[in-house]
């Protein structure tokens, strides 16, 4: 492993932290509509937010893609 894709693992590493500390959520008003949507901290969280699990999936997903190209780019 060369020093760029060192780099671009400790990137996506970084990036996918993130991403854990400001996931997206969602509330809905009980007769089932959104009402607010967006990124917030973890531990502060909207009351009655819910974590949008699958944005949050698919986010990782892209970026795991997107840097898993970059790593064999990156290769000698």
């Amino acid at each position: 492993m060369n020093r760029r894709q060192k780099q671009i693992l400790i990137v996506v590493a970084a990036v996918i932290g993130l991403m854990l500390l400001f996931p997206p959520y969602e509330i809905w008003s009980p007769f089932r509509h959104f009402v607010d949507t967006g990124f917030a901290w973890l531990f502060g969280l909207p009351q009655d937010a819910r974590l949008n699990t699958g944005q949050l999936l698919v986010q990782w997903l892209g970026v795991l893609l997107v840097g898993g190209v970059l790593f064999f780019i990156a290769k000698d």
